[in-house]
């Protein structure tokens, strides 16, 4: 698998760069306008380069199986993570904590494909567009759909979103967010990458992460000090996202909210995939996924699996079954005639 890095600026009219990665392989359409152009949305507190061990199994399973015709694959960091991070870590701190809106993402993602800047120089308003997005990621796609122009996605794969219906939000004023008092008590500062990895690989939680994803975040989750945050650091490492950003993603809730609001107008006109993991948590419960399933899509999501051995964090902990599953619905994408319809579940 070959890789490019870009950096993309659209200032002024958007304060943050934008960061993101180009994957292939020999075996990809490169040249084919037909084959489809992938684009994946990370969640909260990780960076693009998790999805290259889905990407690795996901060419493999195209190449052998040809259930589907890949051009190549994007992966793009929303701005307060990975390199973008370290590139805005400035504007951060101004305008962006306590609470930094998802649809900041989801602008960055579709300013990037609009081409409304400089740096990258891929025309994707010629492309066949497939959105995948994880947790926060998968709004992040959805709302990238709402601004104009209107960006040639042609089906979109939603992984173990975070889409809560209104009934599932908790009350102002009532009980906190779990994710959110994580992040604000999290450790972010380690001696070395090397003590980092002893202390990420000895907890269990951790140990439930293929191996090679819990290397690609000490790789590109933690960055070197000092940094904005920690000017007085000079040694070590610390979080890429920092305990700020991230907690400032799990305040906002207007982001998910106006996404699950878009979502079955993005079932009317598109295949729209789903894709959970086998466990579930305190927060996407069993009720919210039935009610995202029917009320949220209306009933006419194309597809949905469940992914053996993960919880919410595929990526980090299947990330081979979630690219049986991502095949799958790319090949649904290309046999069916374009309209959205059921389709019974798949375990994978």
């Amino acid at each position: 698998m070959q890789s490019k890095a870009y950096v993309f600026d659209a200032r002024p009219i958007f304060p943050l760069l934008v960061t993101a990665r180009q994957y292939w392989t020999q075996d990809c359409a490169l040249d084919d306008p037909d084959a489809l152009t992938l684009v994946f949305a990370h969640a909260t507190g990780y960076h693009k380069e998790q999805w290259e061990p889905t990407l690795e199994h996901l060419f493999a399973l195209v190449r052998d199986s040809g259930k589907a015709k890949i051009r190549d694959a994007w992966c793009i960091d929303a701005p307060n993570h990975g390199e973008a991070a370290k590139l805005n870590e400035k504007a951060l701190q101004w305008g962006y904590v306590p609470i930094f809106p998802w649809e900041e993402y989801a602008r960055a993602v579709h300013l990037f494909l609009a081409g409304l800047g400089k740096g990258v120089d891929v025309d994707f308003a010629s492309r066949k567009l497939v959105g995948i997005g994880h947790s926060m990621g998968a709004s992040a796609i959805i709302l990238s759909q709402t601004y104009h122009p209107t960006l040639p996605y042609i089906s979109t794969i939603l992984v173990d979103p975070m889409l809560l219906p209104p009934s599932s939000e908790p009350p102002t004023g009532g009980p906190r967010n779990g994710l959110l008092e994580g992040a604000e008590k999290r450790r972010d500062i380690w001696p070395s990458r090397a003590e980092a990895w002893a202390q990420f690989s000895s907890r269990p939680a951790w140990r439930a992460w293929d191996e090679r994803v819990l290397k690609l975040y000490v790789q590109h989750g933690l960055r070197e000090l000092p940094t904005a945050d920690h000017p007085d650091k000079t040694e070590g490492v610390t979080l890429t996202c920092t305990k700020a950003q991230e907690a400032a993603c799990f305040r906002d809730r207007l982001g998910r909210t106006k996404a699950y609001r878009y979502l079955p107008h993005m079932c009317r006109t598109m295949p729209v995939h789903f894709i959970w993991g086998e466990f579930r948590d305190s927060i996407l419960t069993a009720q919210v996924i039935e009610a995202v399933m029917s009320e949220g899509t209306e009933g006419r999501h194309a597809s949905q699996h469940r992914v053996r051995g993960a919880g919410h964090l595929i990526p980090q902990m299947q990330p081979e079954g979630l690219a049986r599953a991502l095949c799958d619905a790319l090949s649904f994408d290309l046999q069916s005639d374009g309209s959205s319809r059921p389709m019974e579940r798949g375990r994978l």
